[in-house]
């Protein structure tokens, strides 16, 4: 956490530069202010800083729409600085994206605590991402070599065993990963055909 690059984007530049010195104070780097979210958006997506905090009422665009654009480009979390009217500390809309919101009076250590579950929560979620990412991946390569086996057993009248034994053989010998050799007996398969 310490040492992570901060954007802050809000409409009260005194209160900007103050949060900057207490955030720099505590380890962090702040790498842009903005005071309307049209400017704010573009050096976060420049900048790519690992926490975005931003007031929900900034001109152009709001601090709920940079969350959500900085959700759905994954390139960091965010916390929404909003007037104290609507106490909820988490919103997920319909769409899933999650962001948190900070009421104002804003006290230094609500501050600090919202950053570090914002952080525990990101780390989670893109956690989760890359084991989706992975499964995707895995489902793949067997449904190819599922698909690579049962052209092989048509093929030359073999067994499944047969088969994926021989695809093995295969993978080894020419240093494929299974998923490029079932890719590869496909095409070929493929290309028989026309």
């Amino acid at each position: 956490m310490r040492g992570a690059k901060v954007c802050l984007a809000m409409l009260d530049v005194q209160e900007m530069e103050k949060m900057q010195k207490f955030l720099q104070a505590y380890g962090f780097q702040v790498v842009d202010m903005s005071s309307d979210g049209s400017s704010a958006i573009r050096r976060i997506r420049t900048l790519r800083p690992d926490l975005i905090i931003a007031d929900y009422n900034l001109h152009g665009i709001n601090g709920e729409e940079i969350a959500r654009i900085a959700e759905e480009d994954h390139i960091a979390p965010a916390i929404i600085i909003r007037p104290n009217e609507q106490l909820t500390l988490w919103s997920s809309s319909e769409r899933g994206w999650d962001y948190a919101y900070l009421y104002r009076p804003l006290s230094k250590s609500a501050l600090i605590q919202t950053i570090q579950l914002v952080f525990m929560n990101y780390k989670k979620v893109e956690d989760l991402r890359g084991q989706i990412d992975k499964l995707k991946g895995d489902l793949e390569s067997r449904r190819l070599v599922e698909k690579a086996k049962g052209i092989l057993m048509d093929k030359h009248g073999i067994s499944e065993q047969e088969a994926y034994r021989r695809m093995q053989k295969n993978s080894m010998d020419r240093g494929l990963s299974m998923k490029e050799l079932a890719r590869a007996v496909i095409t070929a398969s493929e290309m028989d055909g026309i």
